[in-house]
């Protein structure tokens, strides 16, 4: 989620490898594992910010803000559940029962 969670959007090269490479392994290092997912800021990114990703060869997958499915792993939909989500809730968001963009 980068150190700062600033918008990507907004950044350059350096500023986008800072936030999104150089704190990651910072933090690999502290704490000792490996970290291969990330989410993009307010789900905001560029083609540009996702190319730089994706060449860095240091994420499995990425999420979006994007309610939409996706089979790219750089642009998976953000599904946020809550503690007041019901089982039935959890089923709903797992079969994409809501998504009308399949």
């Amino acid at each position: 989620h980068t150190k700062t969670h600033s918008n990507l959007k907004k950044m350059n090269y350096d500023e986008i490898i800072y936030e999104t490479i150089d704190t990651k392994r910072q933090l690999e290092q502290k704490l000792e594992k490996r970290i291969e997912h990330f989410s993009y800021p307010y789900g905001g990114y560029t083609e540009q910010v996702k190319k730089i990703l994706i060449n860095s060869n240091e994420y499995k997958t990425i999420c979006t803000s994007k309610r939409a499915w996706s089979q790219d792993v750089f642009e998976l939909a953000r599904i946020s559940l809550k503690p007041y989500h019901t089982v039935k809730d959890y089923d709903d968001f797992l079969f994409l029962e809501q998504w009308t963009d399949i």
